[in-house]
């Protein structure tokens, strides 16, 4: 049993102005695929769900019959997935001498220490293992062989490669895009790239005349698609750059939706008061989540990607 599909951050919206709204608000706003991604209720957080992997028929005699013959039955085949939440999250713990030595710390510890679980959460997304952990897009690909042809190589396992409109064309006609609810999520330099490749110099992509006005613009987009760029707080990348030949990165195309790519949860966020432990003031917060692939075409991954410009 599950209830409608809303987003972390609207929730957050309607609720009433509290201590809880701002944690969860922060949770939500550290990045970008905790804003935008659906969240499924799911009663006791156990997800089943099937995903279409052919056609019911692809010849003619299915789809035709003799006079005073019998159609062939068929059956669109499906695969059927499982999957249960995870429990994420963590202690925030504050001094509560804090309260008299240092009163504007307080919002700082409270905040950093948020946004660094929901940090964690982020990067599992997309490059978590399962386990005790989410099971992430990258895993999904690698190990279920439904998912097995979303995929395209920048380089290979040895070399990392350039991104070029070429292979950003080829992912991109591996998916399933849906205007409003596809994005590509990549590290900094990868999206550098693209904005270098729009500006076109010498082999680099197009030889683009721009007005003296356009100098320097990009708004972000590869094919009416947002690139999204995973960076922490301190201006770190998110995604892993250790791929392949240890310096290699990956791009993620992703489509939201019910029937696409979605969070499911075991209710919602939780801000958990705890006793006062020891000199410390502190709460849990707790997300019991995970993440479920509904179609084939609504993850696409660019692998062995060159965590540079040029």
């Amino acid at each position: 049993m599950a209830t409608g599909n809303v987003s972390l951050l609207d929730v957050a919206k309607n609720m009433q102005d509290s201590k809880e709204k701002g944690i969860i608000m922060t949770y939500a706003l550290t990045s970008h695929p905790l804003m935008a991604m659906p969240f499924e209720t799911v009663v006791g957080g156990v997800k089943k769900w099937k995903v279409v992997n052919d056609l019911a028929f692809s010849g003619s005699s299915s789809a035709y019959r003799n006079l005073e013959g019998e159609y062939t039955a068929t059956k669109t085949p499906t695969q059927v997935f499982t999957s249960s939440v995870k429990i994420a999250g963590g202690r925030v713990k504050i001094d509560r001498a804090l309260k008299d030595l240092a009163p504007q710390d307080i919002p700082i510890q409270r905040q950093g220490q948020i946004a660094a679980y929901a940090r964690q959460v982020t990067i599992d997304i997309f490059e978590g293992t399962g386990g005790s952990a989410i099971y992430g897009v990258d895993s999904i690909i690698n190990d279920q062989n439904i998912f097995s042809g979303q995929y395209v190589n920048a380089g290979t396992a040895s070399t990392g490669g350039l991104l070029t409109e070429d292979i950003l064309d080829e992912a991109l006609a591996k998916h399933n895009v849906m205007r409003g609810s596809t994005y590509m999520y990549m590290n900094d330099a990868p999206a550098r790239r693209i904005k270098k490749l729009s500006r076109g110099r010498g082999t680099d992509g197009y030889n683009i005349q721009y007005r003296p006005e356009e100098f320097g613009m990009f708004e972000g987009m590869y094919d009416g698609i947002p690139i999204v760029v995973l960076k922490d707080g301190k201006g770190t990348d998110m995604l892993s750059n250790t791929k392949g030949d240890g310096s290699s990165t990956t791009v993620y195309v992703v489509t939201y939706g019910d029937d696409n790519f979605t969070g499911f949860q075991a209710g919602q966020l939780e801000v958990i008061p705890m006793t006062e432990v020891s000199v410390l003031e502190a709460f849990d917060i707790e997300h019991k989540l995970n993440v479920a692939a509904q179609s084939v075409r609504c993850i696409t991954k660019i692998q062995y990607v060159k965590n540079a410009v040029s």
